[in-house]
């Protein structure tokens, strides 16, 4: 999400030892649910932005890790996100829609401009958003999605799904209209993916319960 200075709009948290982290908005995608209508419904709730599917940038970003809710039981959440531009015509934020969940992770917000992002110590998710958010505020919109890195030094596991992730990439190019099919490796990412459980959605900024980041 940009305004009209070229800025995104980030929600702060803060680990259990106090340090502020910096997200995109986003929620979950309901059973049944297009990113896309998870996306403006998201909106609505997290920021009180109301806008139209038809409203929506493209997809500029993919990214997937394992994230865990303070309190939570330690439980983690396996997350896929994809990312949509939106520009919105002021700078306005209304939180008081946001459900219990959000308010006990989020710490406030703001929007920051691409040099801001480049330069501040707080941790910022995905890894590569102000190279993005630069290209993007100077109307450079990439061909296909960028694919972000949840971490800066990734452990195996994320190197694994940053490896799944690019294989799904090359899977989906090798789609064919005609057939109206994926390979049966594809469908096998798939499956792969629905066991791993809470597949999340990330829009522009924000993420997907089942989820839209």
């Amino acid at each position: 999400m940009l305004d009209p200075f070229g800025r995104v709009l980030l929600f702060s948290s803060a680990d259990p030892a106090g340090k502020t982290w910096w997200f995109t908005p986003g929620g979950g995608v309901r059973r049944g649910e297009t990113l896309a209508a998870a996306a403006v419904r998201e909106l609505s709730e997290e920021i009180g932005y109301v806008c139209a599917e038809a409203d929506l940038g493209p997809v500029v970003a993919t990214c997937a890790g394992v994230w865990a809710v303070p309190g939570d039981d330690g439980r983690r959440y396996f997350a896929a996100d994809s990312f949509f531009l939106l520009r919105v015509p002021h700078s306005s934020v209304d939180t008081d829609g946001q459900e219990e969940l959000e308010r006990s992770v989020i710490t406030g917000h703001r929007w920051w401009t691409p040099d801001e992002l480049r330069t501040t110590d707080d941790e910022v998710f995905p890894f590569g958003l102000a190279g993005l958010v630069s290209s993007l505020a100077a109307g450079d919109i990439p061909a296909r999605p960028a694919r972000l890195r949840w971490h800066l030094h990734p452990d195996p596991f994320h190197l694994f799904l940053d490896a799944a992730q690019a294989f799904r990439t090359y899977q989906a190019r090798k789609w064919s209209p005609a057939k109206k099919s994926c390979s049966c490796r594809t469908g096998v990412a798939r499956e792969v993916r629905r066991r791993m459980g809470r597949v999340q959605a990330g829009l522009w900024g924000s993420t997907a319960e089942g989820a839209v980041g």
